[in-house]
């Protein structure tokens, strides 16, 4: 189980690393103009970029901290693109066609129903590991295992459109026969949990951790889809932290954000309603680099030189100085990983002393 203060700091370090992150690499000097917006208020055109900018950067944010929640609990947290699909056998992909249409147009039976018929599809098959990437971005977002068991979801905005369901249904029973033609008869079918996670209830003026609220308000545009395959408010992050507090914490975390003085300063200029020019768009990156660095690193910014940063840190008992490009310094490191080290960055070594350069978030 994870402590409600490990839940609120990881939620809080996740959505710093992305709003500074954003911030960091935004670049509202190159918004199109728009033929309306322009003609009726053109100084909220930065705004309404960054806006836009900072809701799209915060979409992996729920992701983040499912993976690193996942990772704290003993899971085994996989990567995006492990989980891929399969030549189904002919039998399997009929039944499964079969199932998707009669919950479709007929009854909605329960997939522990289907889980039953893959078990008898599959009992004399061995696994096989044989997949390919998944077409179309019918891949799931979250992969975990743990005990003998799998865990396969998607992260979905928390409203839905009417007829979605439909898709999501189809998808998940998808993810199911595949993930059973890869295990074959080592794992029972009921031991594969599939599902869609909606983040926090959408309900005006309801209580935002509230999967029951959610169901009323946005259930009839999930189905077919059923309860056991919808994950909203807290059901989900109650689930993966064993604490039923979960959602709460999180937003304490998200709270914490907001009252962090050099974030606050940051996101307070940058929705100001003004267009900026080239050179204070330019200044306003710097800016943020310079205090993104010392919170990831605790470098300090030195000073520029004929456009050339230059960034101290102790080594040892010594100040070292070394060059480092403003443009650079904060790049991810490729490869990633799952949870929060999403975010490790490639700097990991001062250029002048070779001294190994930790991330101290």
């Amino acid at each position: 189980m994870l402590t409600d203060k490990k839940i609120s700091e990881i939620s809080e370090k996740a959505l710093k690393m992305c709003i500074m992150g954003n911030l960091n690499t935004s670049k509202s000097d190159k918004v199109s103009p728009h033929f309306f917006i322009d003609r009726y208020k053109p100084t909220i055109t930065k705004l309404s970029f960054m806006l836009t900018s900072i809701r799209t950067s915060l979409g992996s944010f729920w992701e983040v901290i499912a993976e690193e929640f996942a990772k704290e609990n003993g899971y085994e947290v996989f990567k995006q693109n492990t989980f891929q699909e399969s030549k189904l056998l002919g039998k399997a992909e009929t039944e499964m066609n079969k199932f998707i249409d009669e919950r479709l147009h007929k009854k909605v039976r329960p997939i522990s129903d289907f889980c039953t018929k893959l078990d008898r599809i599959y009992e004399q098959r061995k696994a096989n590991p044989k997949t390919k990437k998944w077409v179309g971005g019918a891949g799931a977002d979250l992969y975990f295992k743990k005990d003998g068991k799998i865990w396969i979801f998607d992260v979905k905005t928390v409203q839905i459109n009417a007829g979605g369901g439909n898709k999501f249904d189809r998808q998940l029973i998808n993810w199911l026969v595949h993930q059973k033609h890869q295990v074959g008869n080592t794992m029972e079918a009921k031991d594969i949990t599939v599902g869609y996670i909606f983040p926090y209830n959408s309900k005006a003026g309801g209580d935002e951790t509230s999967h029951e609220e959610w169901m009323s308000d946005q259930g009839h545009k999930a189905k077919p889809m059923t309860n056991a395959e919808i994950y909203a408010g807290n059901k989900f992050w109650e689930m993966i932290t064993e604490n039923p507090k979960a959602l709460r914490m999180i937003f304490e975390g998200i709270e914490s954000v907001l009252k962090d003085n050099i974030v606050k300063k940051h996101l307070d200029e940058a929705m100001k309603e003004e267009n900026w020019t080239k050179e204070q768009h330019v200044s306003f990156s710097v800016s943020v680099t310079k205090d993104f660095v010392k919170y990831l690193f605790d470098v300090d910014f030195d000073r520029m030189e004929k456009n050339i940063a230059y960034w101290s840190h102790v080594n040892g008992s010594k100040k070292c100085t070394f060059q480092k490009s403003i443009n650079s310094i904060c790049n991810t490191k490729r490869g990633g990983g799952t949870g929060l080290d999403r975010y490790l960055r490639a700097f990991d070594k001062c250029p002048k002393c070779k001294e190994k350069i930790s991330m101290v978030a």
